[in-house]
């Protein structure tokens, strides 16, 4: 069990949750771009990079029309192992 990786998976569940709680908040006020930039927060950066795979090799992936629960299953969930394996890594090297 590697420390260093349950640090940054750890850190990426609490920016998680966070970015869950500010969409309630924004979402309960009425403010729905608030409440989907929020929601969109914690994988916003890995579905860039599909998209940008996909524009590149010239598939056709409709990222826009899987439902929230899906893509953090397709992007959260590797991410969290990914942070854990990279402190892994890091805790190896040193």
């Amino acid at each position: 069990m590697s420390i260093v990786g349950l640090i940054f998976s750890m850190l990426y569940v609490l920016v998680s949750f966070l970015s869950f709680v500010l969409a309630y908040m924004a979402g309960r006020g009425g403010d729905h771009k608030g409440w989907f930039v929020f929601l969109q927060l914690p994988i916003a950066l890995q579905c860039g990079l599909v998209d940008a795979l996909v524009h590149k090799f010239g598939f056709k992936v409709p990222l826009h029309k899987i439902s929230w629960f899906w893509a953090y299953v397709l992007f959260w969930v590797p991410t969290l192992c990914g942070f854990y394996y990279l402190g892994w890594l890091i805790e190896k090297l040193l």
